[in-house]
């Protein structure tokens, strides 16, 4: 996947916005959930699958360990290798990341969150 393979909304017209900051926050947000609706799903959802499975196009993907240490990482093809925490481990699973909550994440206070 490239950047050419993401379809984009519409920038919004920022001299008719009131709020321009928020604007472009919505954009973006709506240019994330774009990209991700155009990725297509793996086709055994999101079960941990055998590493050999794997993406190897540099897509972030959780990936685990026999022991069971997970991590999310990429395949980096030049070097023929998983980069991720636990170099001196190759991981033996994989799984797409889950979606983070970025809606919540943005409706929660800095305060709540132990921030000032």
């Amino acid at each position: 996947m490239s950047a050419d393979d993401i379809k984009l909304p519409p920038m919004p017209n920022l001299s008719a916005a009131e709020d321009w900051e928020a604007a472009i926050h919505a954009w973006g947000i709506a240019a994330i959930q774009a990209d991700r609706a155009s990725r297509t799903p793996s086709p055994q959802g999101d079960a941990w699958q055998p590493i050999e499975t794997a993406p190897k196009d540099g897509t972030r993907v959780l990936l685990a360990t026999p022991r069971g240490r997970m991590a999310d990482g990429e395949f980096h093809a030049r070097y023929g290798v998983w980069s991720w925490p636990y170099v001196m481990v190759e991981p033996t699973l994989w799984r797409p990341l889950p979606t983070p909550p970025i809606d919540a994440a943005r409706s929660t206070p800095a305060t709540e969150k132990g921030e000032s």
